[in-house]
């Protein structure tokens, strides 16, 4: 049941929340519609495929280490840094994709 729910958040709420991030900061800067969704087909995959390593080793971490007391407060941490990874890839500028070390991200 537990890998169940991961999966299910790690497929749909992380992707859905990726392209509304990405998509609404291409939109708000701008571009329009068609500019938005340029954005978030040049950057999706490579941000998944990010966030899945992360919070897979995130998750181990959380639910490992500390005193369950502290689990909101570890998660919130590295909520946060992966938030400021994703802001930064967000207002990169787009161009030729970047070369990825995990061959499951289409180019």
């Amino acid at each position: 049941l537990a890998a169940t729910k991961a999966l299910l958040s790690q497929i749909v709420y992380e992707s859905a929340t990726a392209v509304a991030y990405l998509g609404l900061q291409a939109y708000m800067r701008g571009g329009g519609a068609a500019e938005a969704w340029a954005e978030v087909r040049a950057k999706f995959w490579r941000v998944w495929v990010d966030g899945l390593a992360f919070f897979s080793a995130t998750y181990l971490v959380v639910f490992a280490l500390p005193h369950y007391s502290m689990q909101v407060v570890v998660d919130n941490i590295a909520s946060l840094v992966f938030n400021m990874y994703l802001s930064h890839v967000s207002h990169r500028k787009r161009g030729p994709p970047v070369p990825h070390s995990n061959s499951f991200c289409p180019r």
